[in-house]
C-alpha cells in the first residue's frame, strides 16, 4: 500500500514537472474550465424540468408552464451546445500548444546531447518519444483532465440532487460502486505494465524498419541473402505487438462489462425500490423519472473516470520515457545559441594558431587505455598539415575534439583567442569546418544540400563552391542539373561525387580551419584526382588539417604529424618521414629503395 502511494506521488510529481509548460496557456485552461462548469450544469438542469412537466404542468393541464419549460429546455440546449463549442476551442488550444512546445523544447535538448547519446539510442526511440509519447501526454492532460472536472462536477451534483430527493435510494443506486472500483485497481495495474512493453515493441519496431530500409541496411541484406532471417527478427516483434495490443484490449473490455453490469445491477435496484415506493404512493412519477435520469447521469462520469484512470496510465508511462531524455545533461560545454560572457568569440584575424596542450580523451570511463594521451601540438595560420598513424590511432577523435563533436575532458585547446573548452557548438562551428569520408546528405537537391551549411548564401556562392570542388562537370551531365534530387544518403549519385560535394559544402561556408578526414579514401584514381584538385583552390588564408592513409593525399601537406597510440611520435615534411621513419615507410608500404631514393 505504501509503495502504491509512493508510487502515486511519484507520477504527481511528474505532472508537477509539467508546470512550465502549462503555464503560458493559463487562461485557456481557466476559460476551459468554466465552460466545462457551464456545460454540467446545463446538462443536468433537463431532469427537473422533466419532473415539473409530468408532476405539475400535465395533472394541472397549465398550457402556460408547460410552454415555458419546454422553452427554458430549448434555451438550455442552444446554450450547451454554444457551451460545448467554446469549450472544445480553449482545450484545444491548451492541447496543441503545450505539445508544440514539448516537442520544441525536446528537439533543442536532444541538439544539445553529447554524440555518444546517438551512437546508443535506438532510431525508433527517438521517434516514438515524438510522436506517440506527446500524443499520450497530450491526451492525458488536455483531454483526459479537462473530462475529470466535467465529470467529477457532474457526480458530485448528481449525487447532491438524488440526496435531496431521496437519499435511500440514493444509497442504494451505489452499492455496487466499491466492488466495481475493486475490479478497476487490478485492471488498471495490468494494463500499465502491458503499456510498457507495447511501447518497447513500438520502438523496437521503428528501429527495426528504419534500418532494413535504409539504403545501407537494404543493401546489406540483399547482399547477404539473409532477408528472410530479418523477416523472422521483424515478424518476433510484431509477434510482440499484436499479443500485448490483444491483452490490452481484452483487458479494457474487461472493464467496459464489469462496469457494465454493476452500473446495470445498480439501476435494477432503483427500479425495484422506486416501483416499490410508487405503489405505495411515497413516490410521484416525476421524482421516478428525474431519479432515473440521475442515476445514468450518476453512472456515466463513474464510468468515464475509470477509462480515464486507464487513459492517465497510459501517459505517465508516456511521461516517464518522456523525462528519461529530457533529464539526460547536456555536453559540458556551453549549449548551442547561448555562448558564455566569459568567452568571446575571435575575429578571424585572430584564429592565427591551434594549440593542443597535454590533451587525454577516453570513450568511456571504463576504458583502461584512452584514446589520446597527453597529446600537445600547434598548427599556425595557413599552415597545411596531416594526421597518419594506423587504425585506431586516434587522428579521428582528434577531428571530433577539433570540431566540438566530442568534449575536451583533460587539458585545453585553443583556436586563437578561442577555448574550445568552454566555447558553444555554433562558435566552434564557425571557425572549424569538416568534411568526412561518409558525408551525411538529405534528400533533397544538390542544391539544397550544399547550400544547407550556410542557408544565407547567394546562388552564386553556391555555383562558385561547386565550380571549384570540380562538381559542375558531373552536375552539368544531369538532367535536371543542380536541382536533381540525390535520394536519401546521396545514394544517387558515386561516391565520388558524394565527396566533391562535401568538399563544396566547406568552400561555400569557407571558415578559418578545414578539416579533411579520409575525405579521398575508397575512391578510384580519378575521383581521388578531383578531390585533391579541390584541396589545391583551397586559400592560402585558410589552415587545412588532412587525415588520410593516402601518400599522394598527405603530399598536399607542408607539415606531417605521425600518431600511434594517442601521442604525437614524430614530425616532419613528407621527405624527412619517409627517410627517417621506419614506421611511416611501414603505413604506406613505402620500400626502403625508395626512401634511398628520396
Amino acid at each position: 500500500m505504501k509503495a502504491a502511494q509512493n508510487q502515486q506521488e511519484s507520477n504527481l510529481s511528474l505532472f508537477k514537472r509539467l508546470s512550465t509548460f502549462l503555464y503560458p496557456y493559463k487562461y485557456s485552461v481557466m476559460m476551459a474550465i468554466f465552460f466545462v462548469a457551464l456545460s454540467v450544469l446545463l446538462n443536468l438542469s433537463p431532469p427537473l424540468i422533466y419532473k415539473e412537466i409530468i408532476d405539475s404542468a400535465i395533472p394541472n393541464k397549465d398550457l402556460q408552464e408547460l410552454t415555458n419549460l419546454i422553452l427554458i429546455s430549448i434555451g438550455i440546449l442552444v446554450l450547451s451546445t454554444l457551451s460545448g463549442l467554446a469549450e472544445e476551442l480553449f482545450i484545444s488550444r491548451f492541447g496543441s500548444g503545450f505539445c508544440f512546445d514539448i516537442r520544441c523544447h525536446m528537439y533543442q535538448h536532444i541538439q544539445r546531447l553529447p554524440l555518444s547519446f546517438f551512437s546508443k539510442v535506438e532510431r525508433g526511440e527517438l521517434l516514438s518519444r515524438f510522436n506517440t509519447d506527446l500524443i499520450n501526454i497530450q491526451v492525458a492532460l488536455a483531454r483526459t483532465i479537462p473530462s475529470i472536472i466535467t465529470n467529477v462536477i457532474t457526480l458530485i451534483l448528481a449525487a447532491s440532487f438524488m440526496l435531496y430527493m431521496n437519499w435511500q435510494l440514493t444509497l442504494i443506486s451505489i452499492v455496487t460502486v466499491p466492488v466495481y472500483f475493486l475490479i478497476l485497481y487490478f485492471v488498471t495495474k495490468a494494463i500499465n505494465e502491458k503499456s510498457k512493453d507495447s511501447f518497447n515493441f513500438g520502438d523496437q519496431l521503428n528501429s527495426k524498419i528504419a534500418e532494413d530500409f535504409s539504403v545501407n541496411g537494404f543493401m546489406f541484406s540483399r547482399l547477404n541473402g539473409i532477408g528472410d532471417n530479418q523477416f523472422q527478427k521483424f515478424s518476433t516483434i510484431a509477434t510482440g505487438i499484436r499479443k500485448t495490443r490483444v491483452t490490452i484490449a481484452m483487458l479494457f473490455q474487461a472493464n467496459r462489462v464489469s462496469f457494465s453490469a454493476l452500473s446495470g445491477l445498480g439501476i435494477v435496484f432503483v427500479y425495484y425500490f422506486a416501483g416499490k415506493h410508487l405503489i405505495q404512493e411515497e413516490l410521484t412519477i416525476g421524482t421516478l423519472v428525474a431519479f432515473t435520469v440521475f442515476t445514468q447521469r450518476l453512472y456515466q462520469p463513474i464510468g468515464f473516470l475509470s477509462h480515464t484512470v486507464l487513459d492517465i496510465s497510459s501517459g505517465v508511462v508516456s511521461l516517464r520515457r518522456l523525462y528519461k531524455i529530457l533529464d539526460m545533461a547536456p555536453e559540458s560545454r556551453l549549449p548551442n545559441h547561448q555562448a558564455s560572457d566569459k568567452t568571446e568569440a575571435p575575429s578571424r584575424s585572430n584564429t592565427d594558431y591551434i594549440c593542443l596542450d597535454n590533451v587525454s580523451f577516453c570513450y568511456t570511463e571504463s576504458e583502461k587505455k584512452p584514446v589520446l594521451k597527453g597529446l600537445s601540438m600547434s598548427i599556425a595560420k595557413g599552415e597545411r598539415v596531416a594526421f597518419v598513424g594506423g587504425n585506431g590511432a586516434g587522428k579521428s577523435t582528434l577531428a571530433l575534439l577539433l570540431s566540438g563533436m566530442l568534449p575536451v575532458q583533460q587539458g585545453e585547446i585553443r583556436i586563437g583567442d578561442l577555448k574550445v573548452n568552454d566555447a558553444s557548438a555554433d562558435q566552434i562551428s564557425e571557425y572549424v569546418n569538416t568534411a568526412v569520408a561518409n558525408a551525411f546528405f538529405f534528400n533533397a537537391s544538390i542544391f539544397e544540400n550544399v547550400r544547407m551549411v550556410y542557408p544565407n548564401a547567394t546562388d552564386e556562392a553556391v555555383y562558385h563552391a561547386l565550380e571549384k570542388a570540380n562538381c559542375t562537370s558531373f552536375i552539368s551531365k544531369l538532367p535536371q542539373g543542380v536541382d536533381t534530387l540525390i535520394g536519401q544518403d546521396g545514394y544517387q549519385l558515386s561516391s565520388g561525387q558524394r565527396q566533391r560535394l562535401s568538399v563544396a559544402r566547406l568552400f561555400l561556408k569557407n571558415s578559418p580551419i578545414f578539416i579533411l578526414d579520409e575525405v579521398t579514401s575508397n575512391l578510384d584514381v580519378e575521383s581521388e584526382h578531383e578531390i585533391l584538385k579541390s584541396i589545391d583552390e583551397i586559400s592560402e588564408s585558410n589552415t587545412v588539417i588532412i587525415i588520410t592513409h593516402s601518400l599522394e593525399t598527405i603530399s598536399k601537406a607542408n607539415r606531417i604529424f605521425m600518431i600511434d597510440q594517442g601521442k604525437v611520435v614524430k614530425e616532419g615534411s613528407l621527405d624527412y618521414l619517409i627517410k627517417s621513419s621506419p614506421e611511416f615507410r611501414k603505413i604506406f608500404n613505402i620500400k626502403q629503395e625508395l626512401a634511398e631514393e628520396v
